[in-house]
């Protein structure tokens, strides 16, 4: 005899539905968890990803702007010939030279350098020209009334004899300095075309006289006109400058001595110092450096900027690059069975790969639309720093947007190409 096992009573099945309930729960609530998590972290990547390529376009920008500047500035035209130009300084008043045997060393100095082999032309300045020097004096012209606000300070500096043929500065009207315009001579001076422009517009300065200071005698005699020349730096905008023997200073002292050379000005820097040393063995010589080397110098705060900033610039594309191929690769992995349930029902690999890239492109997007406005308020800051740059300059941003998006576009490629190579068998067996 048989006895039949009993089925589950009603109680009992209610005990094991509660039982499952509450062993099911705390696994989907960890999946909602989970999914929640995730998709948190996802939008985080993502605008950490806007971020990165809002500040590359930043930096890239600032780059473009400050090797733009610096192009335009050692391109400008100094009206100097800087090309094969060697300059060096001495200082006879270290020794206590008196003024007419300092007069007398700056002459045969002078002689001695230009006879140099491989020498062509020499001459010297007391304020070496485009090393940042700017000195003014304020002048009264015989017969001028200015404005009270009228600026009556333009540049000032003394010159040897031959100093404008040596610099390549063509004299337009009059005559250059000579041995003759010395102490005791008759006072005369050499102006420069905004000189004229500014105080005789419809006049030749030629032959009439100015003093220094506010008041007193006009004794000085313009001599001569020369086409304008920077003297501070390649910055400096177009002003009037006043030129003056170095022979006529009561007590002459430091001057820069320049060469035009026919090779490379370097080479003669050892023959000029044995120049300076056949004069006076005790007399140093300082700086002899070329005049191009000087501007570098002179300017070297702008060739740090644009160099910093484009290897910052470099470094920010860098790292948002590596974001951008990061995230696209996890999102790629994450929706590779999605990606595979396309293919398998007929999506061709391009749709595939318009897909990833799409967004890509999207997140390049809103940080450009972040970036952009904020390049033109930042922008405002740096602009002091600029030369014949605003920050606003459509080819710099242009250019940075491409730079941005093409390197967003490279970054995202390669996971982009792997998700058009998903097998869709594999794709759906993917946990």
């Amino acid at each position: 005899m048989t006895c039949a096992r009993p089925g589950p009573t009603k109680s009992s099945r209610v005990v094991e539905s509660a039982a499952a309930a509450v062993e099911t729960r705390p696994a989907a609530d960890r999946s909602v968890r989970s999914r929640s998590l995730g998709l948190r972290q996802t939008w985080f990547r993502k605008a950490l990803i806007c971020a990165q390529v809002a500040l590359s376009f930043l930096l890239l920008a600032a780059a473009g702007l400050f090797t733009r500047s610096l192009y335009k500035l050692m391109t400008v035209d100094s009206g100097i010939d800087t090309g094969r130009l060697l300059e060096f300084s001495i200082d006879p008043s270290m020794h206590n030279y008196p003024p007419d045997r300092a007069r007398r060393l700056f002459l045969d100095l002078q002689t001695g350098l230009g006879h140099m082999p491989g020498a062509q032309a020499a001459s010297g300045v007391s304020h070496a020209v485009l090393a940042d020097n700017n000195a003014l004096n304020t002048v009264h012209i015989e017969g001028y009334r200015p404005s009270e606000e009228q600026d009556m300070n333009p540049g000032y500096n003394e010159m040897l004899p031959g100093f404008f043929s040596t610099a390549g500065v063509p004299l337009i009207a009059g005559r250059d300095f000579n041995e003759r315009d010395t102490a005791g001579a008759p006072e005369v001076a050499i102006v420069n075309e905004t000189f004229q422009q500014r105080f005789f517009p419809d006049a030749s300065p030629l032959g009439h006289r100015f003093g220094w200071g506010g008041s007193g005698p006009t004794n000085i005699e313009i001599v001569g006109v020369v086409k304008d020349m920077k003297q501070g730096d390649l910055k400096e905008k177009p002003k009037p400058w006043t030129f003056t023997p170095v022979l006529q200073n009561p007590a002459p002292g430091a001057t820069t001595f320049y060469v035009r050379t026919a090779r490379d000005p370097l080479t003669l820097a050892p023959a000029a110092r044995q120049a300076v040393h056949r004069m006076d063995a005790a007399l140093p010589v300082f700086d002899p450096e070329t005049v191009d080397g000087q501007i570098h110098e002179t300017h070297f705060l702008d060739l740090l900027l644009a160099w910093l900033s484009v290897a910052f610039g470099s470094l920010a594309t860098l790292l948002a690059s590596i974001g951008l191929y990061g995230i696209t690769a996890f999102n790629v992995t994450r929706r590779t069975q999605e990606i595979g349930i396309r293919v398998a029902l007929g999506a061709a690999r391009g749709n595939v790969l318009r897909l990833v890239m799409r967004e890509v492109l999207i997140l390049a997007a809103a940080g450009l639309f972040v970036a952009v406005p904020a390049e033109l308020a930042l922008g405002r800051v740096v602009e002091s720093q600029l030369f014949e740059m605003k920050a606003s300059d459509p080819v710099v941003i242009a250019g940075a947007m491409a730079m941005v998006l093409l390197v967003s576009i490279l970054a995202a490629y390669v996971p982009a190409r792997r998700a058009t190579r998903i097998d869709p068998m594999q794709a759906l067996r993917w946990e």
